[in-house]
């Protein structure tokens, strides 16, 4: 299987010498079923970046074309229950400033945990993470028992197009779960 990573490297200026990297590699694709293949990317002087790959499988047409923008924050949800709250702020609180591996608020992928990080915890905060309408499975405009039942029938399914990959990853595991856990009961419409 074949992922796009990226790197980030340290600006040189004017002396052109080998680049230093800043932190790791991180995974660009999000769906990680099949190979993605023959990357592109363009850069802004502000951080910011598109990039673009070839994705086998992902939606039905055999070698789709997908992108993202860039830097993008990992998920704020670090306590993974479905929600961003004080209880993920503490684990920033208490990081803050570390430069060491792993970091679990490293939400910019860059191996410290600073203000850019703080930034884009604020635009997750008190925010579930995965709406109502994306836990819906069935589709009938509530979260119930019927939901769970589809999860649970494609428990570790593997592949693009099913229902109860909420996450989007390429497989069917208990990310998927928390979505359904968090809205239950709830009427989508």
């Amino acid at each position: 299987q074949q992922d796009i990573f990226g790197q980030r490297f340290q600006a040189q200026g004017e002396d052109i010498g080998s680049p230093i990297p800043m932190g790791g590699e991180f995974r660009i694709n999000t769906y990680t079923f099949e190979n993605q293949t023959v990357p592109a990317v363009a850069m802004k002087n502000s951080d910011e970046f598109v990039s673009v790959w070839q994705s086998l499988s992902q939606d039905g047409s055999g070698e789709g074309i997908f992108g993202d923008k860039g830097p993008k924050a990992n998920s704020v949800d670090i306590t993974r229950d479905c929600f961003v709250d004080g209880r993920d702020y503490c684990t920033l609180a208490n990081e803050w400033r570390k430069e060491e591996n792993p970091l679990r608020a490293d939400l910019i992928d860059d191996d410290r945990i600073d203000e850019r990080d703080l930034a884009a915890f604020c635009e997750q905060w008190l925010r579930p993470c995965y709406e109502c309408s994306e836990a819906d499975i069935y589709s009938d405009g509530k979260i119930d028992l019927k939901d769970y039942c589809l999860w649970s029938k494609n428990w570790l399914y593997q592949g693009p197009g099913f229902p109860a990959d909420i996450t989007g990853n390429g497989t069917v595991d208990l990310t998927d779960l928390m979505p359904i856990v968090f809205h239950w009961a709830d009427s989508c419409q």
